[in-house]
């Protein structure tokens, strides 16, 4: 598909964050990006995607709270960044009993 040629060098695309009990999945669309363009990391509890060619940049920052970034899943499939990261126990909701 092509880009419009305004979006060349702006820092957009489309992405996509879902969020259940147990994991967040982050989708973002980076075609004509390669592996060894992109860079994801984690700082102080932020996820930070960074992809950079001769065309284009990216940059993008998420707080997650409760991920267990140490489970995550990175893969970059048909021009689609997909970041899988579970959620820590502690996320889970929990109930007291009502004396």
């Amino acid at each position: 598909w092509n880009e419009p040629s305004f979006q060349l060098n702006r820092n957009w695309r489309p992405t996509d964050i879902i969020e259940d009990d147990k994991q967040y999945k982050i989708e973002v669309e980076l075609p004509r990006f390669k592996r060894d363009d992109i860079k994801v990391e984690v700082a102080k509890g932020v996820l930070k995607i960074n992809a950079k060619n001769s065309k284009s940049t990216y940059e993008r920052s998420f707080q997650l709270p409760y991920a267990d970034y140490s489970k995550a899943d990175v893969k970059l499939e048909y021009g689609v960044l997909n970041i899988i990261v579970p959620k820590t126990s502690e996320s889970q909701t929990k109930y007291l009993d009502i004396k």
